[in-house]
């Protein structure tokens, strides 16, 4: 993984309850809002991707609730293996 110092950097710096929440939020497919934004708010190397439904005419206007996060394989794997 191209990023693993950075990861094991990030991962010390997190709080043991940081660490439960992203272990147990990482067995799930779905990436939910309380961990985009953990992920987000503790400097993830690489943050979570968002996506949202554009039409072919232009950008649909969104409420951030309609952007669809999901984890980068990387930071899972590496949430997983931990």
């Amino acid at each position: 993984m191209a990023f693993d110092a950075e990861f094991q950097t990030w991962w010390e710096r997190l709080s043991e309850d940081d660490k439960t929440r992203l272990k147990a939020a990482a067995g799930q497919d779905v990436l939910r809002r309380a961990t985009t934004r953990l992920l987000l708010q503790t400097a993830c190397p690489l943050g979570p991707i968002g996506t949202r439904w554009e039409s072919p005419i232009g950008p649909r206007p969104a409420a951030p609730s309609e952007i669809n996060w999901i984890w980068p394989a990387s930071v899972r794997e590496f949430v997983l293996s931990r």
